[in-house]
C-alpha cells in the first residue's frame, strides 16, 4: 500500500475514532441533562412557593434585597420578638402611618381598634354564636352534642361577610380570627385530643377567607387587607394543627379574600357578592371632619357617604324581612 493510501485510511480510522467517542460523549451528557431535568422538576414541584398573585403585576417594581436589609428584618427587627404572635390587625396603624394628615383627613381613614372593632361584631353576631357553641357543650348525650357541632362548624363556614369601606381589612381580619378562634374551640370539643385519621388531603378547616367581601377604593390598602387575612390564616391554621396533631400546609397559598378595588359609592355591590348569599354588613365608614365660620367644628359626612350609609340601611332592613320570613 502506497503511502497516500496509508495515510488516509490513518485519517478515517481517527475521525471514526473521534466521532464514536463524540456519540458516547453526547449520550452521556444527555442521560445526565435528562437525570439532572428529572430532579429538577421533582425539586420544583416540592418547592414550597407562595403564590396569592401579590406580584402578578408585570409593571411592579421589586425593590432590591440588599445585605443591610437582610440584617435589619432579620437581626435588628427580629432577635428577641416573635414575629408569628403578632395581631394582623396591627397593619391598619401601619398603613395609617404611611399617609400624611391631610390624605388621611380626605379621605376619613383612621385606624379602628380591635377593642372597637369588638363593639361592631359582637352584638352583631359573635356574641349569639359563642352562646349557641355554650349550650352545644352543655349537652350530655356524646353522640348528640358531636353531631350539633359538627353542624355548628358548618353553620360557621356558611355566612359571608362584606365591608364596603374596608380599608386594610381590620373589620374582615378580626371577624376572621374570631370565627375560627372559635371553630379551633369546635375542633377541641370534637377531637379529644387524640390525632386525627384521614385521607392525606383531608382539612379539618371549614372557615375560609372566601367567605370575607371587601371594597376600598385605595389600591395599596387592597394590598395589605389580602396580606393581614393570609396572616392571620397562617396564625389560626398553625393553632388548629396543635389541636387535631397533624400537620397542615399553609403554602403555597390556596386560599383568596375576595378585596376588590374600587369606588363603594359607584359599583354595583352585587358584582362582588349577591345579597341573597350575603349575612352581614359591617364597617368604619369614613366620616370628616370641617371648620365652620364660627371658629367651631362639626362632624360632617358627604352626601355621597349619606347615601353609602343609607344603602347599608336598606341592605339591613332586606336581610331582617328575609330572617324573619325565614
Amino acid at each position: 500500500m502506497i503511502p497516500f493510501q496509508k495515510v488516509f485510511l490513518f485519517q478515517i480510522a481517527f475521525l471514526f475514532q473521534i466521532a464514536t467517542s463524540f456519540q458516547r460523549t453526547f449520550v452521556s451528557i444527555r442521560k445526565i441533562l435528562f437525570t439532572k431535568t428529572i430532579v429538577y422538576i421533582f425539586a420544583f414541584v416540592n418547592f414550597r412557593y407562595v403564590n396569592g398573585g401579590l406580584f402578578s403585576d408585570e409593571d411592579i417594581e421589586i425593590p432590591t434585597f440588599t445585605g443591610e436589609i437582610r440584617d435589619l428584618l432579620l437581626e435588628k427587627a427580629s432577635t428577641g420578638f416573635d414575629w408569628s404572635e403578632i395581631s394582623p390587625t396591627i397593619f391598619g396603624a401601619v398603613f395609617e402611618s404611611t399617609l400624611n394628615p391631610e390624605a388621611r383627613r380626605s379621605g376619613g381613614m383612621h385606624y379602628t381598634s380591635v377593642e372597637n372593632i369588638h363593639k361592631v361584631i359582637d352584638p352583631l353576631f359573635l356574641n349569639d354564636l359563642k352562646k349557641e357553641f355554650s349550650e352545644i357543650c352543655a349537652m350530655p348525650v356524646i353522640k348528640i352534642k358531636e353531631r350539633k357541632l359538627r353542624e355548628f362548624q358548618t353553620k360557621l363556614a356558611s355566612a359571608l361577610y362584606l365591608d364596603p369601606a374596608c380599608g386594610s381589612g381590620n373589620f374582615l381580619t378580626e371577624s376572621y380570627l374570631s370565627l375560627r378562634r372559635l371553630e379551633n374551640d369546635v375542633l377541641r370539643e370534637l377531637s379529644y385530643g387524640q390525632i386525627s385519621f384521614g385521607d392525606v388531603n383531608y382539612n379539618p378547616i371549614q372557615v375560609s377567607l372566601g367567605q370575607f367581601y371587601g371594597i376600598e377604593i385605595n389600591d395599596f390598602a387592597v394590598t395589605v387587607a389580602k396580606t393581614a387575612l393570609w396572616i392571620a390564616e397562617s396564625q389560626m391554621m398553625k393553632e388548629t394543627a396543635s389541636i387535631v396533631l397533624m400537620h397542615l400546609d399553609f403554602l403555597p397559598l390556596k386560599s383568596y379574600s375576595n378585596i376588590v378595588e374600587g369606588n363603594a359609592l359607584l359599583m354595583n355591590w352585587e358584582d362582588v357578592v349577591p345579597k341573597q348569599k350575603l349575612g352581614y354588613i359591617m364597617g368604619n365608614p369614613p366620616v370628616c371632619r370641617e371648620k365652620i365660620p364660627d371658629g367651631k367644628s362639626k362632624i360632617r359626612i358627604a352626601l355621597p357617604l349619606c347615601m353609602e350609609v343609607l344603602r347599608l340601611m336598606m341592605a339591613i332592613i332586606l336581610l331582617v324581612q328575609k330572617n324573619i320570613m325565614s
